[in-house]
């Protein structure tokens, strides 16, 4: 069964979506139907290069974070960054935070996105008391 959903997007995208696609309602159909595979690829290409410690470190960093289209990928680095500043470290000791820092900048802009999304969903569903080891665990 589909279901309709209607984001709202700016006109370069839409634009976008109509030169890559024979339409923009096409191009916006495969841009989300795809999404998830998508999404489950990349975090497969970025499992086992942080900690369960870092992890939980980036899932603290996005506390509240408000993911922006314009800036995928570049949020979760600057709220951690933002963290070292302000707190002198992060998960413990500064080490730690750099080498966060290290591993995420190592990271293809794709591969930054969606561990930002990945993040900030678990960060909500910890905030609404769901359990996010397994999350943790399976990313580790």
């Amino acid at each position: 069964m589909k279901s309709n959903v209607s984001p709202c997007i700016n006109d370069s995208t839409k634009k976008r979506l109509a030169l890559l696609f024979k339409n923009t309602n096409s191009g916006a159909t495969f841009v989300l139907e795809s999404f998830p595979h998508i999404f489950k690829a990349t975090l497969g290409e970025i499992k086992g290069k942080f900690t369960p410690g870092e992890l939980d470190l980036i899932i603290d960093a996005c506390e509240g974070l408000e993911l922006l289209p314009v800036l995928p990928g570049m949020q979760a680095s600057l709220h951690i960054e933002n963290i070292i500043e302000k707190d002198g470290l992060v998960g413990g000791d500064s080490k730690s935070g750099e080498d966060v820092l290290k591993k995420i900048s190592s990271l293809s802009i794709s591969q930054k996105s969606m561990l930002e999304i990945w993040a900030c969903a678990c960060w909500h569903r910890q905030k609404t008391g769901q359990k996010i080891g397994p999350w943790i665990g399976q990313l580790s």
